[in-house]
Order: structure tokens, then C-alpha cells, then sequence
């Protein structure tokens, strides 16, 4: 199981609703024991926390690595050992965002119905899981690509030339 495996492509118009209700409750004081240990299991789709970011950063990590044996870059080095409570700088997220527009850059979607953020700034739902899929499909991409080389002439090799 590589981090890959651990992204998230299908939050919800309720995913946000359960988010928005829990931070209610908890800005009221009205929350109950269950509500907060909800809250506080970083199970909740709909938010980006310290647990969040370091999953986006650790698959971006993967991905450099990955696409660096095929040759290509990745500009940018998100931060990936963010903590419950750190409120993230703006040199911070643009790291985040330098490396999210190399990745674009050199794997844009092949899937028309993905419009991954080109920033990790006013991220919807969509652009979270479109985001996170991307991810997801570049392993398949470099695969393709991979078969697609021209192995030292061979496309020519036993032709003649009259």
C-alpha cells in the first residue's frame, strides 16, 4: 500500500454539511463526546487539517519521485510534517501551489471531467477529489507513456529504402 492509496476522490455535498454542523456545535459549546472525537479523528472529508495536507504533500512526494525516473521535474517542495493547530504561510502554500502547477504542468488530465485546483487556495469539493485524482491516474499515465517509446530505431528496422 503506497500513499496513493490513502487519497480521497469522493467528498460530498454532506461531507461539508457534517463538517459545517461539528464546527456549529463545537463554536456553541454544544457538542457532544461522540461530535468531538468525530472532529478529532481527521475523518472528516470536507476540511483540509495538518492530517490532510501532509497526505497531499507526502503523494506529491511520491509523484516527484515517480515521474523523476521518467525524466520529468517537479518544481516545489511542500512542507509534509504539518502539525494539529499550524496555520500555514503564504511561502508554505506556495510551495504547495509551485508544485501542484509543475505536476499540471507535466501531467495535465486526461480525463476531461477532472479540473484539478491550480492552487491550494478557495478549494472546493470537487477540485479536492478532481486533485486527488489526478494523483491517482499518473501511475497509469507513466505506464502508457512508458510503452510508448521508441525502442533505438525499431519502428524502421527491416525496411527498405527504394
Amino acid at each position: 500500500m503506497t500513499i496513493l492509496d490513502t487519497l480521497i476522490t469522493d467528498r460530498s455535498d454532506s461531507d461539508v454539511e457534517l463538517y459545517n454542523l461539528l464546527k456549529d456545535k463545537i463554536q456553541q459549546r454544544t457538542a457532544t463526546a461522540e461530535e468531538w472525537d468525530l472532529w478529532e479523528a481527521t475523518q472528516l472529508k470536507a476540511a483540509y487539517n495538518a492530517h490532510d495536507l501532509n497526505r497531499i504533500a507526502s503523494a506529491m512526494d511520491c509523484i516527484s519521485k515517480l515521474i523523476a525516473d521518467y525524466g520529468y521535474m517537479v518544481k516545489g517542495s511542500p512542507k509534509s510534517d504539518w502539525k494539529e493547530g499550524d496555520i500555514p504561510r503564504t511561502d508554505e502554500i506556495k510551495e504547495f501551489n509551485k508544485a501542484i502547477q509543475s505536476i499540471l504542468h507535466n501531467f495535465p488530465p486526461t480525463d476531461s471531467s477532472i479540473s484539478p485546483p491550480k492552487s491550494l487556495s478557495n478549494v472546493t469539493i470537487k477540485m479536492a477529489n478532481d486533485l486527488e485524482k489526478l494523483f491517482i491516474s499518473i501511475p497509469n499515465t507513466l505506464e502508457r507513456i512508458s510503452f510508448a517509446y521508441e525502442y533505438c530505431g525499431t519502428v524502421f528496422s527491416g525496411e527498405v529504402n527504394i
